[in-house]
Order: structure tokens, then sequence, then C-alpha cells
């Protein structure tokens, strides 16, 4: 067996020679992009991005610092640089079916410009709508409407008042509702006034008191139905209103997506559930609405929100 040789210091070192650099330090290069002795990973890595079926995945394993995710990034930019430029996805509110939001396939870089576009629109309406409704024209609707209901129902009782006063019987109201009393002579009579008149003109008088109940109860049962006919007015009042200061807002918006038809529909949508929930848009932080609703939250209008995938 040959003894064992020593090995000199000078072969325990490479020594370069200087001249063999261009540039004077470091700092003038690059920086190195690729993972210094990892050909058989990064061979693996552009195998396994160049699979173009689905259900294929890469699975890197090393110790930390080893540069996996660097080594598989930058296989995955360099692929995607030769490829055609993917579609945009977005989730827009499913209006009747909330838990089911609704995707919508768009061209390259759509997506985003299409969520600020709604992010401007919430702004417009929200500063729209409640000008439209504090306009003089619409307090003026809204009082001819109620001041109408009002003078159905004063009408009404005046006219029973005015056929119960040719009978000689009062109308007036009580604290639980109206009643009828007859009267002599313009005055009301009291209970023991009424029960000194003869029999027969006391059954007169209940008889007219009874056909009077009747009429009466006619008039009030009719309340409700007035009052619902004056809700359907004020409500098709807020519906016209409303579209007129959302109408042209969402017509622009379509016109600039007018080679989309899924965001089309999905615009009249909004525009829909937009006078379903006008009072969304009415009320403001820390104020009430002229109908004295409560102030409303931020996250009421998050439903017309864009998430773009």
């Amino acid at each position: 067996m040959s003894p064992v040789k020593p090995l000199p210091a000078e072969s325990l070192a490479t020594v370069c020679d200087p001249q063999q650099f261009r540039f004077e330090t470091t700092v003038e290069l690059e920086p190195l992009a690729e993972v210094i002795g990892q050909e058989r990973a990064r061979q693996a890595v552009r195998f396994g991005v160049g699979i173009q079926r689905e259900g294929y995945n890469l699975y890197a394993m090393g110790p930390a610092g080893m540069g996996k995710h660097a080594l598989v990034r930058a296989a995955l930019e360099g692929r995607a640089a030769s490829l055609p430029t993917p579609a945009d996805w977005i989730y827009v509110n499913n209006f009747e079916q909330a838990h089911r939001p609704r995707a919508v396939r768009l061209p390259p870089a759509m997506g985003s410009r299409f969520a600020r576009d709604m992010h401007h629109l919430m702004e417009d309406l929200s500063t729209a709508i409640p000008a439209a409704f504090e306009t003089e024209e619409y307090r003026s609707s809204v009082q001819a409407i109620e001041e109408e209901y009002r003078e159905r129902q004063n009408h009404s009782f005046e006219v029973l008042a005015e056929e119960a006063g040719r009978q000689s019987i009062k109308l007036f109201r009580t604290p639980s509702g109206f009643a009828f009393a007859p009267m002599r002579d313009g005055k009301v009579l009291g209970p023991d006034e009424f029960e000194k008149l003869p029999k027969n003109e006391q059954e007169q008088i209940e008889k007219l008191v009874a056909a009077l109940q009747e009429e009466l109860q006619g008039v009030i049962q009719q309340i409700p139905q007035w009052r619902k006919e004056s809700r359907e007015r004020l409500k098709k009042l807020n519906h016209d209103v409303t579209m007129a200061a959302v109408g042209h807002f969402i017509e622009d918006l379509k016109k600039c997506y007018a080679d989309q038809p899924e965001l089309t529909r999905y615009l009249d949508q909004v525009a829909t559930d937009v006078v379903e929930n006008v009072d969304d848009f009415r009320k403001e932080d820390g104020a009430e609405t002229p109908q004295g609703l409560p102030a409303p939250k931020p996250t009421e209008l998050h439903r017309y929100k864009i998430n773009v995938l």
C-alpha cells in the first residue's frame, strides 16, 4: 500500500486571474436569477409547467433558503410570457340568490376596469339619489299625496256628519273613535234627556243611529284601502324619482360594455335592485332621512362590489 501523500496548502483554494473578469466589483453585475447546482430541479420544473392537461401538480421539497419558490416562479413567468394573456374572471352578486354569486369571463384587463367603474357608479348614485329626493318638486309631490289621503278621509266623515245632522244626529270624535248622539235645537241630548223622550221617538232615533253606524263602518273599512293606495302612489313616485336619477348613469355604463352581454344584463339588475332598495342610498351616516329612517351601514352597498380574481 502506497503511503498517503500530504496535501499542500496551495491546493486548498482556487486562484483566479483578475484579468479574466470584465468588471471591477460584483456590484456591476446583474443578480443571478437561477438556483446554483440544481440543474435536474430546473429541468423537472420546466417539464412540469409545460404539461397542458389538468390534474398535474408540482411539489418542491428541500431545506429552507434553497430557492424553491424563486425557481418555480421563474419557470412559471417564463412559460406565461410565451402564452396568450389569459381572460379575466370576476364574481358579481346574484340578486336572486345572494349565496350563489355569478362568475363572468371577460377579456384581459377588463375585470379591474369594470370593478373601478362600478365603484365610481356607487359613488355617483350615493350623491345623485339623495339630491333627487331633496328637491322641492319631490317634497311637493309627497305633500300632495298625503293631503289627498287626509282630504279623502275628512270629506267622507264630513258627508256622513252632514247626513246625520239633517236627521238631528251629531257625529263626534271620542278617545276610542266616533259616536252618534241625538240633538234637539242644535244641542246634544244627554242620557237623562234621551230617557225622557217618548218611547216611539227613542226607537226611531235608535234606528237612525244604527243606520248611520253602518255607514260609519263602511267609511272606516275603506281607510286601509285608501292608505294602501296612498302608499302605492308614493312608491311609484319614489320609483320614478330614482329611475330619473339612476337611469342615465346605468345607460352610460352599459354603452361602455355594449359588447359584453353578461355585464349589460348585470347592470340592468343593478338598476332594478337600486330602485327596490333606494333607502340604502337616501340615508346618510349620522343623519336621518326626511321620513326619520335610521342611518345606513357601509355594508349595505357591498352587494354591488366586484370581486376580481
